[in-house]
């Protein structure tokens, strides 16, 4: 069940904090993003800004209206969030003008407000009824179900080590007489960080993430891997904002992509400058490529 189409992928996360998964500062009320892109790099001179997405959030942090815009201006998608009175999101509507479609995902919840039970409907009929199961960690263990007429099942198996923290996640899904197989490895250091994430299949291979910790164990860089080969490394400002990021083609550096910020009185950053660099065409500066800035207002 392991849904492909962006429209109907799941978030088992419903108990979250969006603020602290869009990585804001402070109770943020609304969240309003643009983008000008650089359409003279010597003389940095933008088009006019475009509106990207906004965001409303509850008073406790999380997501009752979002909506995106297309690079036309045009509204894309927007999405409504309802909560229960213990902050657990059970229905969201969300309308894609493009397609001219509409999807509405209604959840249910046990007494530890574990996400058990969900059901998606795109345009009035029903494309997906799911059930999910916990172990006594609170891990998803079981997800079964009906997408678009097909039955599937998802089954999940755990190894803990001696803090209860995973160290392996084995997911195998069975579905149209296919049985699809994951493997995740996870390491951590002495704090309790994660400092390397495998995943291991039979469709995509291995993909390696590994982590970097300052002293103040808050990340400042992570690498990405496929099949043994370096793709990518980022590095992080004290906030996690991404200052640097480096892509690699065959293990050769291929482009490297550069971030300024400018923040407001809470620490939340109000203006991105991205800068590229392309290694592969022997650029020897960075070259500004956007501006991103956004509006941000607070509960009082």
């Amino acid at each position: 069940m392991a849904c492909n189409n962006a429209q109907e992928k799941l978030n088992y996360n419903n108990n979250q904090n969006d603020w602290k998964n869009d990585k804001l500062i402070g109770e943020v009320k609304t969240l309003v993003q643009y983008k000008a892109n650089v359409i003279n790099s010597k003389n940095r001179i933008t088009e006019k800004s475009r509106i990207e997405f906004k965001k409303e959030y509850t008073k406790f942090g999380m997501i009752s209206f979002q909506e995106y815009y297309d690079n036309f201006k045009e509204l894309k998608q927007d999405t409504k969030n309802e909560y229960n009175n213990k902050g657990l999101r059970v229905k969201s509507i969300t309308n894609f003008y493009t397609m001219h479609s509409k999807m509405v995902q209604t959840n249910q919840y046990d007494t530890d407000g574990r996400l058990i039970s969900l059901s998606i409907i795109n345009d009035d009929s029903l494309a997906l009824n799911a059930r999910l199961e916990y172990n006594s960690h609170g891990d998803l263990i079981k997800e079964t179900g009906i997408q678009n007429g097909d039955s599937n099942k998802v089954i999940f198996e755990y190894k803990y080590n001696n803090n209860g923290k995973i160290v392996l996640k084995k997911q195998i899904q069975n579905e149209r007489s296919e049985k699809n197989e994951q493997v995740f490895i996870y390491k951590y250091n002495k704090s309790g960080n994660v400092v390397e994430e495998t995943n291991k299949s039979n469709i995509f291979g291995e993909i390696k993430l590994t982590y970097e910790y300052n002293s103040k164990n808050k990340l400042k860089k992570s690498s990405e891997y496929q099949n043994g080969q370096i793709q990518k490394e980022t590095y992080f400002d004290s906030k996690h904002n991404q200052t640097l990021i480096k892509y690699y083609e065959n293990k050769i550096l291929n482009r490297e992509m550069k971030f300024e910020y400018k923040f407001d009185d809470t620490g939340n950053w109000i203006v991105r400058k991205a800068f590229l660099k392309e290694n592969f065409a022997k650029d020897e500066k960075f070259k500004p490529v956007y501006v991103e800035t956004r509006k941000i207002e607070y509960y009082e």
